[in-house]
């Protein structure tokens, strides 16, 4: 009788991964599937070709032209240089980085530069797309 206790007692217990495997599969489909539908932009823009086209870094990005925005939050040329001066206060830098329409007249673009420099922005980029 102790022999067959001794067995019960070193049997390991049967587990069975394959629904676990098949949720964590689904969830990994899911999450594929949902991150293609994601935009960056909000509103398409055609930027300006420059062959020496960089990164924005953490600058604070601003849209210029028919609508405006300073960090995804719309404005208007009234509220340009207020949200741009609260976006200074919460991201701690004074780099800007500019996103203007290729059709954008540079007399919209010269002002806008000029309510950001009143704003305390010091150093502007000009957002560009780069040559192929």
């Amino acid at each position: 009788m102790s022999r067959r206790r001794e067995t019960r007692r070193h049997r390991l217990p049967d587990l069975n991964l394959t629904p676990l495997i098949d949720v964590v599969f689904n969830l990994l489909i899911f999450v594929l599937v949902t991150a293609s539908f994601s935009q960056p932009d909000s509103v398409p823009t055609e930027l300006p070709r420059s062959s020496r086209a960089s990164p924005g870094g953490d600058a604070i990005v601003v849209m210029v032209g028919p609508t405006m925005a300073v960090d995804a939050e719309p404005v208007t040329w009234l509220t340009l240089e207020s949200a741009t001066r609260g976006a200074i206060a919460t991201r701690g830098t004074t780099t800007a980085l500019l996103i203007a329409d290729r059709t954008l007249p540079t007399g919209t673009l010269v002002e806008a530069q000029d309510a950001l420099a009143r704003a305390g922005i010091t150093t502007m980029r000009l957002a560009t797309e780069a040559v192929r």
